[in-house]
């Protein structure tokens, strides 16, 4: 019977060892349960060595120190499992059970210190049957009430049969002092082994359901990655004397930010930047709606106010809290002309071939809160080599390594210094400069990036 403790005790100090490791690595998950059971398993086999003459023997410390230990892990065990049947499903037990632990932690701490005091190790084990009848009772009532709260699985039913049959010999043992095979044939360490048992089933059991249910997600995602490709121009405007490049980074699988254009006539072209709140695929849905919205407007392209007023008009009332910003410009390359207007959205920039940087802010309101809501839009005349650049605040509220905004005015001050250059190699030299400021590399970013840069040649 010793070698069987000692062999038990040895699965359970691994096992209980392994799951605190694991829930001090998980701790901002907030689990419960995978602590208490790794300290109750770690102290139960700890308990088992304590109790194994074949153990103790060979260990250099006196068996007064091993029966001491012995007994203050009996009287504090209850803690921990009274910890971990809280946090299993069930009712609480009328409140009961959320007070449980500390009941016995008071139970625990007061026959350590009475037992130390007195100098007699097991002077507080009369009031232990009790103590762990009260337990169970508690225990019991809590895990039946989860029965009707819960999905009852093949690993729960495990799970609930391991702590059941625990419970039956533990107590049985406990309250009469013997085994159900007599003295010196103990079962409860067998008890807690089918525990043990139940228990992984039901960890596996949940583990496949979530490597499924990611599998499904991840599947998901990949389609929604799909419809936003879809939704996003094939390629840019190809126009007699004016380049244009598109960049469009999410910080997710999916963004919200959005970009279009729209060719009404030769020569000339509107492009559109739209920014969703939040991110992922919410923030992907809400953007698809932008593009229906824009797709309405197209009959009247030339002029930005009523393009975003048919947009408000289409997109308000349909996202809740969510909010949409966008800034849209219209090129008329044969006119030298732009027009341009905002909704809530960050500023136009205009690099002048001269070198200059105007912002270009003629801002409205945030669009889909207000049917009413009327925009203004303002014009300007272009020459050759004049840059816009259009973009999204992902770009701007990037955040350096000291926690500063890459800003407007670093932005524009960055732009002014840029030689004229293939709106390509313009547009790349930006994210390569963003990425810089925030020592991210790749396209892992804080938040989506999208940007459009059109030169007149």
């Amino acid at each position: 019977m010793d070698l069987a403790r000692i062999l038990i005790g040895t699965i359970l100090v691994v096992v209980g060892l392994t799951t605190t490791a694991v829930a001090v690595l998980r701790r901002p998950a907030r689990e419960r349960a995978l602590p208490a059971f790794g300290v109750f398993a770690l102290l139960y086999g700890v308990r088992l060595f304590a109790s194994s003459s074949l153990f103790t023997q060979r260990v250099g410390l006196p068996l007064a120190a091993w029966t001491y230990l012995d007994h203050f892990i009996t009287y504090l065990i209850l803690v921990p499992a009274a910890m971990f049947a809280d946090a299993l499903p069930g009712s609480g037990c009328l409140g009961l059970m959320r007070h449980l632990w500390q009941v016995d932690l008071i139970y625990g701490a007061t026959a350590v210190v009475l037992d130390s005091v007195r100098g007699t190790p097991g002077s507080m084990m009369w009031m232990n049957p009790v103590a762990v009848t009260a337990n169970f009772t508690v225990m019991a009532v809590h895990i039946v009430a989860g029965v009707r709260t819960s999905r009852w699985t093949r690993g729960a039913a495990a799970a609930r049969t391991g702590a059941s049959l625990f419970a039956v010999l533990a107590g049985y043992e406990t309250l009469f002092n013997r085994s159900v095979l007599g003295r010196g044939v103990s079962l409860e360490p067998f008890g807690m082994l089918a525990l043990i048992g139940g228990l992984a089933l039901q960890v596996a059991e949940r583990v496949i359901d979530s490597e499924r249910r990611l599998i499904a997600l991840s599947q998901e995602l990949q389609t929604a990655q799909k419809i936003q490709r879809s939704i996003l121009p094939a390629e840019v405007p190809r126009l007699p004397g004016l380049t244009i490049a598109a960049r469009h980074l999410p910080m997710a699988e999916v963004a919200g930010d959005f970009y279009d254009f729209v060719e009404p006539a030769d020569g000339r072209v509107g492009l559109l930047v739209a920014d969703v709140s939040g991110h992922g695929v919410p923030a992907a849905i809400i953007a698809s709606m932008v593009k229906v919205a824009f797709a309405a407007q197209t009959g009247h392209a030339e002029d930005p106010a009523r393009v975003l007023s048919g947009m408000n008009k289409v997109l308000c009332g349909k996202f809740g809290l969510a909010y949409v910003t966008a800034a849209y410009a219209f090129i008329d390359v044969v006119a030298r002309k732009l027009t341009y207007a905002l909704a809530g959205h960050p500023p136009i920039l205009l690099k002048r071939s001269g070198g200059a940087v105007q912002a270009l802010s003629e801002r409205g309101l945030v669009p889909g809160f207000d049917p009413e809501t009327r925009y203004s839009s303002d014009s300007l005349d272009l020459v050759s080599h004049d840059t816009i650049l259009l973009y999204t605040d992902g770009l701007t509220e990037a955040a350096g390594r000291a926690g500063e905004f890459f800003g407007d005015r670093r932005l524009g001050e960055w732009l002014r210094g840029m030689p004229a250059s293939d709106v390509s190699v313009f547009a790349d030299q930006i994210l390569s400069e963003l990425r810089a400021w925030t020592g991210i590399p790749g396209s892992q970013l804080a938040d989506d990036v999208t940007l459009l840069v059109a030169a007149l040649r």
